[in-house]
């Protein structure tokens, strides 16, 4: 139990450096229970003050996972004390939020034998296991606790005690407090089986997760899901990643940010066709330059929810003011509002036809997505 009993206060910042798999793991940890609990969600933080995964629910309410990966779980001979690791991060954490939703999430289905994989790819809480199971955490929480006390008796045994020494007590002794007052009721466990190994088999099962979410709960046909399905998942995979290594006051993903992307691939094959809303007269060599542009990853920052809402909600207005039965109002929006919003795309690298070309072919895409974000929107509990 290194990881936190050598630490020297008890309120602790739970930013740590991490191997690389690690890190990998909390992220895609991160996208499965985001979307788990996406229509109550609200943002989701990766690597927070608070825990590896903090997830803010309507309400003030909160989750908070601790998540605990192995590379080859199956010579994993620590998966107990890693369990032990957890729930001294998890009751630290509830000295702050007493009231959170705590989550032990792994990637081994076998840290509680009798769970016999009753865990796997999904998330349940202490009060739905069967007896045997309780009985095997209820054993590892105490043996969490004894191991604490045994720190504590050996400092005792000292005698005489350094200001170190003492310091060190008393911090043992608040976390032993903390781990006895932990509320079960409030405890929850999941793994993502299967993740180790190259790549493309790693993440079988968050794409399984993201595949039902776009399937069942936004009502996708098949081939909408296959068709965006793995440029989805690496968006996610790289924003949680990013998210992982930034402060935390920065830290935060909202749902909105979050879901948006969705739309956009889902137009990623639109043709702009705007030839007709520039003040130029458009050349091949400019619109094969731009969809190089268009296809960089950067570029879907300029499709995110704050930006797109103002770009649709001045759509909205606009539409309401045009004559009933008016043809092509998306490229009438574009022809005479356009321009209105190239501040949001400047860049040095851009002279004047490409940056009018560029800003109203992501204009046009954005008002084209209108549909889409309608239909989606309100399944996740967004408004628009």
């Amino acid at each position: 139990m290194s990881d936190f009993l050598n630490e020297d206060v008890i309120d602790f910042d739970n930013d740590a450096s991490a191997s690389s798999f690690g890190w990998n793991f909390q992220s895609n940890a991160g996208i499965f229970l985001f979307l788990h609990y996406i229509k109550d969600a609200e943002c989701v933080k990766i690597e927070s003050k608070l825990q590896d995964v903090e997830i803010d629910l309507r309400g003030g309410k909160k989750i908070l996972a601790q998540a605990k990966s192995s590379v080859d779980p199956s010579q994993d001979s620590q998966k107990r004390e890693k369990f032990k690791d957890a729930i001294i991060s998890i009751a630290k954490s509830t000295k702050k939020e007493p009231s959170a939703q705590m989550i032990y999430i792994s990637n081994e289905s076998d840290v509680f034998p009798s769970a016999d994989k009753f865990f796997d790819c999904n998330v349940c809480s202490y009060n739905e296991c069967i007896q045997q199971i309780k009985n095997e955490i209820d054993e590892a929480i105490d043996n969490t606790i004894n191991s604490i006390q045994k720190k504590i008796d050996e400092i005792n045994a000292k005698g005489k005690c350094t200001k170190k020494d003492e310091k060190r007590r008393c911090k043992c002794e608040e976390i032993k407090k903390l781990v006895l007052s932990l509320n079960k009721t409030n405890l929850f466990f999941s793994s993502i089986p299967r993740y180790y190994g190259s790549e493309q088999n790693r993440y079988s099962e968050i794409k399984n997760k993201i595949s039902y979410f776009l399937s069942n709960i936004l009502g996708f046909h098949t081939h909408q899901t296959i068709k965006i399905l793995d440029r989805l998942f690496e968006h996610w995979h790289f924003i949680c990643e990013h998210n992982s290594t930034v402060k935390d006051i920065s830290k935060e993903i909202s749902k909105a940010d979050f879901i948006w992307p969705i739309s956009v691939f889902l137009l990623q094959d639109v043709q702009y066709e705007i030839a007709d809303c520039l003040s130029f007269p458009l050349e091949m060599s400019l619109e094969e330059d731009a969809e190089q542009i268009f296809n960089e990853y950067e570029m879907i920052y300029h499709e995110r929810f704050e930006f797109s809402n103002k770009v649709l909600q001045n759509y909205y207005d606009f539409r309401k003011s045009l004559p009933p039965g008016t043809q092509n109002v998306e490229k009438e929006f574009v022809k005479v509002h356009g321009a209105d919003y190239l501040d949001e795309f400047r860049q040095e690298s851009f002279d004047e036809k490409m940056l009018e070309y560029v800003t109203k072919a992501f204009v046009f895409r954005i008002v084209k997505n209108s549909k889409n974000l309608k239909d989606i929107c309100p399944k996740v509990g967004l408004d628009i």
